[in-house]
């Protein structure tokens, strides 16, 4: 009997441990880059670029905390109409990371009406060959700001650092910043 009562714990705590560990949900390389320091929107664009990136054989891209602050502030900064929608002040946010850096790029979108405006802004920076051409170049660190302004409308800011490497191709449609 003794025998037995040793194999029944045995069992249970193996079931438990599979109940504890075995059910817990997995989750896509992009989703396990990124530490809880996104809203949903930005978590949703940040998973959607790192999804495109892996289904062309690139390394996703790492979350960075300072980087995301900028980006944030600056979609903000458009939310409330105290900048105009553009790439205004990029070369200020870059530096305001106080990242090392061989060089930057950043993408800006805004939409309204969707039902999930992450995947609306990540389509159209695809369907565009300079936005595109910043998802997929050789950056290592990004940061994103997605912020919903009073009307209603999405602004998005993503901001992509090189932070390795000794050259960068410059892109008539990306905005480079060479240290």
């Amino acid at each position: 009997m003794s025998g037995f009562k040793k194999w029944l714990r045995l069992i249970i705590v193996f079931v438990l441990c599979l109940a504890i560990f075995g059910c817990q949900e997995t989750k896509s390389k992009g989703e396990a880059e990124a530490p809880n320091i996104l809203n949903d929107v930005e978590q949703k664009t940040f998973e959607e670029v790192n999804n495109y990136r892996l289904s062309k054989g690139l390394q996703p891209l790492s979350l960075d905390q300072r980087i995301v602050e900028q980006a944030r502030k600056h979609s903000q900064n458009m939310a409330d109409k105290k900048v105009p929608f553009s790439h205004e002040g990029f070369e200020e946010r870059v530096a305001a990371t106080k990242i090392p850096r061989t060089y930057a790029a950043e993408n800006v979108a805004y939409n309204q009406g969707y039902s999930d405006p992450a995947a609306r802004a990540v389509e159209g920076w695809i369907q565009s060959e300079g936005h595109r051409r910043n998802i997929v170049g050789d950056f290592d660190l990004t940061g994103i700001g997605a912020v919903k302004s009073s009307n209603g409308t999405w602004y998005f800011t993503q901001i992509f650092l090189r932070t390795s490497g000794q050259t960068a191709k410059k892109s008539g449609f990306s905005w480079n910043l060479f240290r």
